[in-house]
């Protein structure tokens, strides 16, 4: 009877086991898109950059700061204008940066991450993907910078 027990209680914690798992994976994909498209931006390398991002008219970029907020909606607007922002092609300078206190909400086939991010200057972010074709790919940025708190 306790042996019965026993694998009773093991088949019904192996789901939750293999969520947890199958969890901690998800997020470390998704941290690493997060990762990936800012680095890309950095080193103003767009083909990197624009891997990381869904191709629809769907996707929107937002940055706050002091000085304004800047946004770009659906894919041929911020396709158009990073290409802009990265027209000289991969930068041989390197910025340093550091991405920290993750909060990641995954959802079906999305997930929302806030995160704060820092190169000199501090900001803090969102960022939402969602998994498309079995890859997880950006669909909002937001960014606020530049800001004391």
């Amino acid at each position: 009877m306790t042996r019965l027990m026993l694998l009773g209680f093991y088949l019904m914690a192996l789901p939750v086991f293999t969520f947890g798992q199958k969890a901690k994976v998800e997020i470390a994909e998704i941290k690493k898109v997060v990762w990936q498209e800012t680095d890309a931006y950095f080193r103003q390398d767009y083909q990197a950059w624009r891997k990381c991002w869904a191709h629809t008219e769907s996707v929107t970029w937002t940055a706050a700061t002091r000085d304004g907020v800047s946004q770009y909606r659906g894919w041929e607007e911020l396709s158009r204008e990073f290409l802009k922002i990265m027209k000289g092609g991969p930068s041989k300078y390197q910025v340093r940066f550091t991405q920290y206190n993750f909060d990641v909400h995954l959802y079906e086939n999305g997930a929302l991450v806030f995160f704060e991010q820092d190169m000199g200057s501090r900001s803090r972010e969102m960022r939402v993907l969602e998994k498309i074709n079995g890859k997880w790919k950006l669909v909002v940025a937001q960014v606020v910078y530049n800001v004391g708190w």
